[in-house]
């Protein structure tokens, strides 16, 4: 099989080049301009000059790159298109994906609408209020003002979450639980990200205090079914869940049999007849609050048809190889085998350059050869025969592994993480990945899953 892949900001491009060294044909192609993975409903915010410089520099003498409207023209004279799959970066493609789509190509094809199911926070939750009968409606004021916001704080003997209505501002849970602090702490956020608030709206939803967080995931190819899996994420930068958002710090992910408990909760039967409009691949997840105290659950967010930054990785790990699960979906067979399990960690920079007013670049990079298949670098870029980032994002890379339960993946998964060299990088130690001293942990959260019955473990429960 031939790959075309369209990535914006590089998070897909460790994909291209891994492709390429397992001897596919790659065509990747990189979109050079903001307003391009924007929908017609978001603000428009020019980049930077350096975030453009830095982001297009990624992946420079790694792998060819082709701009993704000069592709577009060449694309029209591809003789077989059906011979190629389409890889999207993210569902914020969808401008080229749809053109891609109407030339013949397989592939995965998002649309303007499935982006706004996870930008649009307010048409997301009216979809679960209309077609989820499973999921308790959540406590939600929206806002355009910060002010009028801090002025309900101040009157709320409630702890709030804070959320933008756009990506550019990551989700702010107070970690703790004390109505006086977490206010205090709300109201900073809010004053530190006033524009961003301002201009694109954003909403505080009730606090959780005691969640259990998980997201099922399924997969369709043309409308038919294919499996399923589930993702235990760790979004706090800290140990502990402690600190601040950062979108994923680290994974646990595994195929589960569609008969489960979890899979009717998760996926009613407008899902199937929404996957039935969608041509090629189609993914659908729906990240489930459970509260502990009720066993009522919530709803967290929509990443409709797109891959998981780190969760798509950490699936294909558990993979033969990766054109196995292009090839599987293609022919409509369910690439999932039930009975291993796949972990992941995430390698941060967390060093700002103050002149620059980005990440510190020109790190230097070293790893094994051996291990370059366990390493998903999104910061790369080679500079005289040495890898170095470039300084446009926090995250250096995710690494994964797969075993047949849990501490056997994540024995593997530090293993490797120990063979990376990398001046002043941050990730999460083993012993919190598989602790059981703080509820929100991935160890106790699978423990309340099982205990009430939502799957079945398809591997060795060795915790």
């Amino acid at each position: 099989m031939k790959y075309i892949i369209i990535g914006f900001e590089g998070f897909i491009f460790s994909l291209a080049y891994k492709l390429q060294k397992e001897g596919q044909e790659v065509i990747l192609a990189q979109i050079a301009n903001l307003k391009d993975v924007r929908t017609s409903n978001e603000p428009f915010e020019k980049e930077s000059p350096l975030d453009k410089k830095q982001r297009l520099s990624l992946y420079n003498k790694i792998i060819n790159k082709i701009d993704a409207d000069v592709f577009l023209k060449k694309a029209k004279k591809i003789k077989n298109p059906s011979d190629y799959f389409v890889i999207c970066e993210s569902n914020y493609v969808f401008k080229y994906a749809q053109k891609l789509q109407a030339m013949g190509f397989e592939g995965i094809f998002p649309t303007e609408e499935d982006r706004e199911y996870e930008l649009d926070r307010n048409k997301a939750k009216e979809f679960v209020k209309k077609h989820y009968p499973n999921i308790s409606e959540s406590l939600i004021e929206k806002f355009n003002s910060v002010d009028k916001a801090i002025a309900f704080l101040n009157k709320s003997k409630e702890v709030w979450v804070l959320k933008s209505q756009t990506d550019s501002v990551a989700t702010f849970v107070p970690p703790i639980n004390d109505p006086l602090q977490a206010r205090k702490q709300l109201i900073d956020n809010l004053y530190k990200n006033q524009h961003e608030y301002e201009k694109f709206g954003f909403i505080l939803e009730k606090k959780i205090e005691d969640v259990v967080e998980i997201t099922p995931e399924k997969i369709y190819y043309d409308g038919q079914p294919l499996g399923m899996t589930v993702m235990f994420e760790n979004k706090f930068i800290g140990s502990g869940n402690l600190s601040y958002q950062v979108g994923c710090a680290g994974d646990v992910v595994f195929p589960i049999s569609m008969d489960s408990k979890i899979h009717d909760l998760s996926f009613p039967p407008i899902v199937d007849e929404i996957a039935k409009k969608h041509k090629g691949l189609f993914i659908w997840d729906a990240s489930l609050l459970i509260d502990r105290k009720t066993n009522k659950v919530y709803f967290g967010e929509f990443c409709p048809n797109r891959f998981g930054f780190n969760s798509f990785y950490t699936t294909l790990e558990q993979m033969p190889n990766l054109s196995y699960y292009f090839e599987s979906v293609v022919n409509k067979k369910n690439p999932y085998k039930l009975g291993s399990v796949g972990v992941s960690i995430t390698l941060f920079n967390l060093i700002q350059d103050l002149k620059a007013g980005n990440y510190q670049s020109n790190i230097s990079i070293n790893f094994p050869d051996k291990y370059t298949e366990h390493i998903w670098f999104y910061e790369l870029a080679l500079k005289k025969d040495n890898y170095y980032n470039v300084g446009y994002d926090t995250v250096i890379a995710p690494v994964t592994a797969s075993g047949v339960s849990i501490p056997d993946a994540v024995n593997k998964l530090y293993s490797y993480v120990d063979s990376i060299s990398i001046n002043n990088i941050y990730y999460r130690p083993k012993f919190d990945y598989l602790s059981t001293d703080y509820p929100t942990s991935i160890l106790n959260r699978i423990k309340y899953c099982l205990d009430n019955k939502l799957f079945t473990l398809p591997f060795k429960k060795d915790f």
